[in-house]
């Protein structure tokens, strides 16, 4: 007797999408692509990585921190104009409904409705304090981080 599986497809927003570690999450989620589901991007400032990403994957909802310049009607427009550029170099439409622009855009895309939020920002800044400086309380902040690596070892040796 075969049995049946069902495929649970997880809502995702990256946060840091353009930078290295959101690249690469972007490289595992389009070879799952019945896994997983993209409906936000944020960046910093790399809008034409992030317009061609959010074009590749149907993403609905994306987020500039580092906004062109010029007025907020000038910086869509150039949000949108490169999404029309992406767009028609993949032959897919434009499917960005939201643009959030300014230093908030990463939170109000990571506030939207997501099954998985994955901050690719602020892990690296964590990382370099935690290499780079002595502080009250770093062995704390150390073990914390290390725990959800150390458990599943701990818990399967059991």
């Amino acid at each position: 007797m075969r049995g049946s599986w069902t495929v649970i497809v997880r809502d995702l927003s990256v946060i840091g999408a353009t930078g290295s570690v959101g690249t690469q999450s972007l490289d595992v989620i389009r070879a799952q692509p019945d896994a997983f589901r993209v409906v936000g991007l944020a960046a910093g400032s790399r809008l034409d990585l992030l317009a061609q990403q959010a074009v590749e994957f149907g993403v609905p909802a994306i987020g500039l921190a580092q906004p062109p310049a010029g007025t907020d009607a000038e910086a869509v427009a150039a949000v949108r104009a490169e999404l029309a550029r992406a767009a028609a170099q993949q032959s897919r439409p434009d499917p960005v409904e939201v643009i959030e622009l300014g230093p908030e855009a990463p939170a109000r895309i990571a506030a939207r409705p997501a099954s998985v939020v994955l901050n690719a920002v602020t892990g690296t800044l964590i990382a370099w304090v935690l290499v780079r400086d002595d502080f009250p309380g770093k062995r704390i902040v150390d073990a914390v981080i290390d725990l959800p690596f150390a458990l599943p070892t701990i818990v399967a040796s059991l």
